[in-house]
């Protein structure tokens, strides 16, 4: 959060960093860098002195990827706090509450839009969290297609890039027996009709 406030300020926003922690001590050690980092022209304020129908565009920084068990009390009041803001709200990486995986019920951050890094967080694609996530954003971070291959997992999800080498190219003239078959695989116990 405070690497994006100092580069915002670079192309002259009006920036208002608003620290969800009463200590420095919650910060990693990249975090009190980028808050050293900070130009002295931009304001820092708690976030409970800080009127939250002010601004256009709120940028939710506040948990990432890191959250572990159950949200404390006071983090659910901040998630609320941040969730009665009238502008957009963009989350970066995931929507402050929302765990990485795995589905509980959750207070979170109902973002409109959330910037993610490098690979979608396996939350991003679960049905009961689509009202938190909003519109979803990829940005590659550097990590190359033959490192991420030797990364151990059992899940994976198709790209465009990977469909079109498949796409065969018909022309006009073409009819159903030139497109061959398709079989469909899918479902699970319960979910029958999953694919029709």
């Amino acid at each position: 959060g405070y690497a994006i406030a100092r580069l915002l300020s670079e192309f002259n926003y009006s920036i208002t960093v608003v620290e969800m922690f009463n200590s420095n001590q919650s910060l990693s050690l990249d975090g009190s860098r980028n808050k050293e980092l900070l130009p002295l022209r931009i304001p820092c304020v708690c976030w409970d002195q800080f009127d939250v129908d002010f601004g256009d565009i709120l940028i939710d920084c506040y948990l990432g990827v890191g959250l572990k068990g159950h949200l404390r009390d006071e983090a659910v009041a901040k998630i609320t706090w941040i969730n009665q803001f009238q502008g957009k709200i963009i989350s970066v990486d995931l929507p402050s509450g929302l765990p990485s995986e795995g589905v509980e019920f959750v207070a979170a951050v109902h973002a409109d839009v959330t910037v993610t890094f490098q690979f979608p967080k396996l939350s991003l694609f679960v049905p009961e969290y689509a009202m938190f996530s909003g519109a979803l954003v990829v940005l590659p971070i550097g990590i190359t297609f033959k490192y991420s291959e030797q990364l151990p997992t059992h899940r994976y999800y198709l790209l465009s890039q990977h469909v079109k080498p498949l796409h065969r190219i018909y022309n006009r003239s073409s009819f159903k027996c030139d497109f061959g078959k398709l079989l469909l695989v899918g479902g699970s116990y319960g979910k029958i009709g999953a694919v029709q």
